[in-house]
Formats: C-alpha cells, structure tokens, sequence
C-alpha cells in the first residue's frame, strides 16, 4: 500500500503543472489521475501478495511462476477495475476528505471532529463505491489462469449468478473499516504535507 499511496501523492502535485485550476474541481481531477497512475503498482503488488499468501511462496517464486503463466501482461491483471478502485479512493483522502473537513468545520468550530467526521463520512462513502471493484479484481487475480474470471463483466455476471448482488459487497464492514482508518491517516498526512510544501514554494 505505502509504494501505491506514495505514488498516488506524488502524481496528483506532479499533474499541478498540466491541471492549473486550484479549485475543488481541479483537486479533485488531479487525485482521480493520480489514482489513475497508480494502477499498475497496485494491481502487481495486490497480485503478487494474494498469490504469495494461497501458493505459500517466496516473492521471487511468486514473480517468476505469475511472470512464466501470462507474461508481463499477467502481473497487472485486473487492472482496469483496480484503475477505477483507486481513482475513487485516491479522489476520497485527496480531494473529497480536506474538502468535507472544512465544511464540518464551519459547522462544529472543532477541527477534531470535524476531521474525524470527515474521515468517517469519506471512507464508509468510498468504501461502498469501490467495494464491488475490489470484489472482483480480487477474484480476477485468484483466478490466474483464467477460468471463470476472464474478464471484469464476465467476472461480475459469475459473481451475481452465484450470489446475487450481495455478493459483490461481501466483506464490506472489515473494509470500510479499514478504509475509514485508512482515508483518516493518509488524508491527514497529505494534507498537513501540501501545506507544508505550499509554505516553502
């Protein structure tokens, strides 16, 4: 998580160049393409974790034995459902956490819990939009070879065959927890690290 998330701050300031506009809009575009940017790191660090945990491999076995059954293509498997995942989390600490923070703040005249609102609000708001996308990259990148997930809407028809469409928010509490915890540090320390780079430009 922390090479995605470094890479998902670092590509939204570098984007300051091309996206000029310093309002909530131009934020808020900045994180989805750095959420974008990210894709590729973690759908191979997603991958190659899972696989390492079912297979009980090393990483290096791991690589190798992902690397020999799909190619290089094979290490970002998933990918275009990762690319959405992380665009809406990336949007949720970047753009929509610090946003909704100062407007709860106009309202409580406490940063504390208006930040803790804030992060709560966010993170249960991205948690339940990109659960279904985590469900089924998850189940893209278990089934390696592939057979019943061959692609991300063959994915979904599989999953909602089998369970409805429940299926596809299974193990949403533990997330959005995770995800809640998750929006409340990075978004804090990115905010608090904008700030500081704002005052030595």
């Amino acid at each position: 998580m922390v090479p995605t998330t470094l890479l998902q701050v670092a590509s939204a300031d570098a984007l300051r160049w091309l996206i000029r506009n310093d309002s909530s809009l131009g934020d808020s575009a900045r994180a989805v393409l750095g959420g974008i940017a990210s894709a590729p790191t973690a759908a191979a660090t997603n991958l190659i974790a899972l696989h390492m945990q079912l297979e009980k491999k090393t990483f290096a076995e791991t690589v190798q034995s992902l690397y020999y059954l799909n190619g290089c293509k094979g290490l970002v498997r998933g990918i275009g459902p990762i690319a959405a995942r992380e665009a809406m989390w990336t949007l949720g600490y970047l753009s929509c956490y610090p946003l909704l923070g100062k407007k709860l703040y106009e309202i409580f005249g406490n940063p504390i819990l208006a930040n803790l609102a804030s992060g709560v609000i966010t993170g249960v708001s991205v948690a339940a939009l990109t659960h279904p996308l985590d469900t089924v990259a998850t189940r893209m990148q278990a089934d390696i070879t592939p057979k019943s997930a061959r692609s991300a809407m063959h994915t979904v028809h599989n999953i909602v065959n089998e369970h409805g469409l429940k299926g596809l928010y299974r193990g949403l509490v533990p997330r959005a927890s995770s995800v809640v915890a998750g929006v409340l540090i990075v978004g804090t320390v990115a905010e608090k690290a904008q700030e500081a780079m704002n005052r030595i430009m």
